[in-house]
């Protein structure tokens, strides 16, 4: 019976001894994975800093688990039996992952329960040939960040007007029933947040537009962010409330970048979706100008738009070159007026249909910005201010936490 159990216990290591011998011979090893379209977790430099605060260890986890050997047919193989799982209805929607507890958007109040920010990242929904993150509402969520664009304002004084574009996703823009079901309503979320603002911080209603253009090609089917045309009706939303004239689109040159998969693609891995890959359209600007972005602590001269960036950074960098913690554009339009743009990833494609209409544009990423942007805003007498943000910040907190201690504002979350 003792020499059964040796067998079994060798049997059950031999192949995992095999498989750690083949991952240090850096057997099949690639940089970058062909499936999900991304480049691959680097082995991670050890420092002291890194040890310290533990990320050398987290990120190593990350390393061993992109390179594990036969990553990809494993990741195949688990694609196809979620297939066969089923979950496709009559209506063509399938639910890759289960979606726990969704708050009805919006009841006012703040007493519920927060859902945990993991969530965000378990919850897919393919419609067809579409992937979309099913949203979810909580009105504390909505609250905090209303009080925070009002303290923000309060703090700049009555003079500097602060505008608030909450951007809302696909999810909200198909219509089908299921995913009605599953999904609240973020125009009705964003609208909440909005009537929380105070006198001097104005929200951008670019909702009623993307509405509008729903038919058209304005968000990714593999990606969770908007294409350029739907950046441009936002930008059309932004320019309507200044009583200012939006450039119209026609007045552009474009180019586009081709077999995109981008990040529901990533988390879903529905071969529907690698069928039918999106396409990202670049509209080049025609002001001249000068732009300088910070990247590991140096500001670098570039272009706003960039087809380097898409081979460099990944393909949806083409706009900025990525997120940088802060970069600055100066154009030919001498007209004075200067904004600062407090943004995440959706701002990239919207930014670029700015430079019309400001001599000075800042931009700041508060994930990664660490300097004290009231006090940039003051020295450098910023005439406007715009926040664009996900609808996520409907959700949960974490965003709007980091502006509530950047900011030094007296907000409870």
């Amino acid at each position: 019976m003792l020499k059964n159990g040796k067998w079994n216990v060798l049997l059950f290591l031999a192949p995992l001894y095999l498989l750690f011998i083949l991952f240090l011979a850096g057997i099949g090893k690639s940089d970058v994975s062909d499936l999900e379209m991304r480049k691959l977790q680097e082995r991670p430099v050890l420092t002291w800093d890194s040890l310290w605060s533990g990320q050398y260890f987290r990120d190593y986890e990350n390393y061993v688990a992109d390179h594990f050997v036969f990553r990809e047919p494993f990741l195949k193989l688990s694609t196809f039996l979620g297939e066969l799982r089923g979950g496709i209805g009559e209506e063509g929607v399938e639910i890759v992952y289960n979606n726990p507890g969704q708050q009805q958007a919006p009841a006012g109040g703040g007493e519920e329960q927060e859902p945990t920010e993991s969530q965000l990242f378990d919850n897919y929904i393919v419609v067809g040939n579409k992937a979309v993150f099913l949203y979810y509402y909580t009105p504390l969520a909505a609250e905090t960040y209303a009080e925070t664009m009002n303290q923000f304002q309060a703090k700049l004084g009555k003079d500097i007007p602060v505008y608030s574009l909450i951007v809302p996703t696909l999810t909200d823009f198909i219509d089908n029933p299921d995913v009605r079901k599953l999904s609240p309503s973020q125009k009705e979320a964003i609208q909440y947040t909005y009537d929380h603002f105070n006198e001097g911080v104005t929200g951008i209603d670019a909702h009623a537009l993307l509405n509008d253009h729903k038919d058209e090609y304005t968000y990714f089917r593999t990606d969770h962010h908007w294409i350029s045309l739907g950046a441009y009706y936002a930008y059309e939303a932004f320019m309507n409330e200044r009583e200012e004239q939006p450039v119209p689109l026609e007045d552009y040159e474009s180019w586009s970048i081709i077999d995109f998969l981008g990040t529901t693609y990533n988390a879903t891995l529905q071969p529907k979706l690698a069928e039918n890959p999106d396409q990202i359209t670049v509209y080049e600007p025609f002001v001249d100008y000068e732009y300088l972005r910070e990247k590991n602590g140096k500001m670098l001269s570039g272009q706003v738009v960039d087809a380097d960036y898409a081979s460099d950074y990944g393909k949806f960098a083409v706009f900025l070159g990525g997120d940088s913690p802060w970069a600055e554009i100066e154009t030919e339009v001498e007209n004075g007026k200067s904004l600062l743009i407090v943004k995440d990833s959706y701002a990239n494609p919207f930014i670029p249909f700015l430079l019309p209409h400001y001599q000075h544009i800042y931009i700041a990423d508060m994930r990664y910005y660490e300097d004290d942007l009231i006090q940039f805003v003051r020295d450098s007498n910023v005439d406007e201010v715009l926040f664009l943000n996900s609808s996520s910040v409907t959700s949960h907190t974490g965003y709007t936490r980091l502006l509530i201690d950047k900011f030094g504002l007296d907000i409870p979350y």
